[in-house]
């Protein structure tokens, strides 16, 4: 006949403590490495070029705000050719940065422009543009922190 152990033992304890560790650290890492908590999402944003018909380009974006840095980030849907412009500023008039994308034409195209905030604080505000393939203003807006 055997006998039912109804009590773990010491070494079974220990090594079902150090199976949860090693699965509690593995869940939580991979959160650690994921965006940094000092990044402010504004909602997602279209900026238009007329009317928003099939016809018409347009950019779906979604400003992120960090404390030096800033990140413009979405799809551009060019109609003929266009590039998307995004420059960050802080205080009053000082713009700190600015980048666009490449010349873009009759195409849909992920976007990820990258731009530096290096003051305290960062940028307050995000201006977004589209202009053709000529520089002529199309479209554009302020993105606010």
């Amino acid at each position: 006949m055997f006998a039912l152990r109804t009590r773990p033992s010491a070494r079974h304890r220990a090594a079902v403590a150090a199976a949860v560790a090693a699965a509690t650290l593995v869940s939580v890492a991979p959160s650690a490495v994921a965006a940094p908590s000092t990044a402010a999402a504004a909602p997602a944003t279209r900026l238009e070029v007329g009317s928003s018909t099939a016809d018409e380009s347009y950019f779906d974006f979604t400003p992120y705000f960090y404390a030096r840095s800033a990140l413009v980030e979405g799809t551009l849907h060019a109609v003929g050719c266009v590039r998307a412009y995004a420059a960050t500023y802080a205080g009053p008039s000082h713009r700190l940065d600015y980048r666009s994308t490449s010349l873009k034409c009759n195409t849909t195209v992920p976007v990820k422009l990258e731009l530096k905030a290096d003051v305290p604080g960062g940028a307050d505000r995000i201006l977004v543009e589209l202009r053709d393939d000529a520089g002529n203003l199309l479209a554009s807006g302020w993105v606010y922190r």
